[in-house]
């Protein structure tokens, strides 16, 4: 099992510095969270593809904590992040917002909506227009990125 995941970790690295050589990297919608194994462990996604940027053991899910290991990361891929998606935890609204400088989408039961829409006021004809604005620009956004 040793020898499967060290050749795993090769294959990734190699993948990954051939794709930032070809310029093949692009800004991507990322979505991170945590996960409670037997030790908490902070993870972030790239959604297009389903690809795991990052899986790291963690003491805390702070602010700082995430901000540092998830710009790590971007730096070693000379990548940006357009959108992130999380629940509604401060310190993952704040590093979007702050240290990534990106929109923030909640998720909510497998949809993704922008941070603007959640905290909307829910005024008479206001919600309807704003949710239809918001499934154009989706729709738009979808077909920039081939999907």
């Amino acid at each position: 099992m040793h020898t499967l995941e060290q050749t795993i970790l090769e294959t990734t690295t190699a993948w990954e510095q051939e794709g930032i050589a070809h310029g093949e990297i692009r800004p991507i919608i990322g979505a991170v969270d945590e996960t409670f194994l037997q030790r908490m462990m902070l993870v972030f996604m790239e959604l297009a593809s389903g690809y795991l940027l990052m899986e790291e053991v963690a003491v805390d899910r702070t602010y700082d904590t995430w901000d540092g290991l998830v710009k790590a990361r971007l730096k070693t891929l000379e990548v940006g992040v357009l959108y992130l998606v999380s629940d509604r935890a401060k310190a993952l609204i704040k590093l979007a917002q702050t240290g990534l400088d990106c929109r923030h989408w909640f998720s909510l039961m497998g949809t993704c909506l922008p941070f603007e829409i959640i905290t909307m006021p829910f005024e008479s004809g206001k919600f309807p227009a704003q949710i239809a604005a918001f499934l154009v620009g989706l729709k738009r956004l979808r077909e920039l990125l081939g999907w």
